[in-house]
This record gives structure tokens, sequence and C-alpha cells, in this order.
């Protein structure tokens, strides 16, 4: 009886799509821009398997993802629900 392969996991390369994490998900590129005259430095996160992407700016104290401007600290508080909340998996409990 042969022993069933698990998929290739390559390292992982931000300009590459179509790269499978340990996890079995596709891993999201990133790209990282400097700040640049008034413009703020940003990331820009990709999809593993397409060209949908989010814009993330950020300053000292500030972020604005894909146009949604907020503080780090906000950003923070709504990002730690979800990725508590994921982790129980108790979505019906959330308290926004």
């Amino acid at each position: 009886m042969q022993k069933k392969e698990k998929p290739k996991v390559s390292p992982p390369n931000p300009h590459r799509i179509c790269q499978m994490r340990e996890d079995g998900w596709n891993n999201i590129r990133e790209f990282f821009t400097p700040p640049k005259g008034n413009r703020e430095a940003h990331l820009t996160l990709k999809c593993g398997d397409c060209d949908e992407k989010v814009k993330v700016y950020f300053g000292s104290d500030t972020m604005e993802i894909n146009g949604v401007f907020g503080s780090v600290k906000n950003w923070k508080e709504i990002f730690h629900k979800i990725v508590k909340k994921t982790k129980e998996q108790e979505w019906d409990k959330i308290t926004w």
C-alpha cells in the first residue's frame, strides 16, 4: 500500500501566485511600499489565487484599510475580536 503524498509547500514568496501553505490555503501575497513625499507607507495584500487586493496605509498612530480610516488602537481592537472569536469558533456570541 502506497503512502499518500502531502502537497509540496514552497517557501513564501510574496510575488508568486498559488503558493500553498501547510494548512492547505493559498499564501496571501504581501507587497510593501515605503513612504514617499506626502504619501504614507503602505502594504498591499493580494489574494493567494487571484488579483483581488487590499491596500493598508499606515502612519505612526493611524491606519487606512481600503479607504476606512482609523487609529491603530481601534483597528487592533476590531481585529482582536475577530481573531479571538475565530479561535473559539463562537461567532454567534460576538458582541460588536
